[in-house]
Parts: structure tokens; sequence; C-alpha cells
């Protein structure tokens, strides 16, 4: 009867163990897809940006308005609840990169994006997003000159 009974639990435990296994790794999975999926966002909103300062053509300017409206829409559903206050805090002081304040804003969101893998210095994410001299883009005729 004990060497039933021995049996059949290490059936069980075998089977608790095979079942287990298979929820964390399913987990691990799905954790895994996810946080891919924000850091893909995240990266093609930034190229969207450089393309969107660099578009000389309107098709090109479309093409990346396009661009930054599906990264931000996928940002919004994996995006970090840091990372969309931040780009809340850019929409709401201008997206275009024309003025301090939107220039401050965009190294926010920039920094929010990379708080998973470590702080960077402000000066050191400036320099790599705007140039040794964090040059703004110039403003258009059409702009608000009270930003």
């Amino acid at each position: 009867m004990t060497i039933l009974i021995t049996a059949l639990l290490s059936f069980v435990g075998i089977g608790f163990g095979a079942f287990l296994q298979f929820i964390f790794s399913r987990t691990n999975e799905v954790w895994k897809q996810t946080q891919a999926a924000k850091s893909q966002a995240y990266i093609d909103y930034l190229r969207a940006v450089a393309q969107a300062a660099h578009a000389m053509k309107p098709e090109e300017q479309a093409k990346a308005t396009l661009l930054l409206a599906d990264a931000k829409t996928r940002m919004v559903v994996y995006g970090d609840a840091a990372v969309l206050e931040a780009l809340a805090a850019l929409e709401t002081v201008g997206p275009v990169l024309n003025n301090p304040k939107s220039a401050e804003a965009f190294l926010k969101l920039a920094s929010a994006m990379r708080a998973h893998a470590g702080v960077v210095d402000e000066a050191a994410l400036s320099l790599i997003l705007l140039g040794p001299e964090r040059k703004v883009l110039p403003k258009s005729s059409d702009d608000d000159d009270d930003a």
C-alpha cells in the first residue's frame, strides 16, 4: 500500500511541477512580448521624430506624422505611466522642437523611456538627441510667439 501511495504522490508531484512550469513560462513569455512591444513603440516614436525633423517635402512630413501617430497609439497601449505623462506634457507645450520648453519636455520623455535601463545625465541625453549646442528647430512663421 505504501508503494502505491509513494508512486501516486510522485505522479501528482510531477504533474503539479509541469503545470507550474507551464504557468511560469507562459507568464514570462507574455512579459517578454509586452516589453518588446513597448520598446519597439518607443524606438518607432523617436525614429518618427527624427524623420519629421529632417523632412523636406510635404509627403515626407505626412509620412512622419503617420508614423508618429502609430507609435503614440502603441505607446498608449504598452507604455509606462511616466512615459505617457511625459508625452502628454510634450504635447501640451508643443511637440515641435522649436523652443526650449518643448526641447526640455522631449528630453524628459526620452529620459522616462529609458527609466528601466537606468538614469542618464540630462546633459548627456541633450547632447545625444539635440546636439552639442542644444539646438532647437527654427520657428516657422505660423508658430505662436508666446511659447
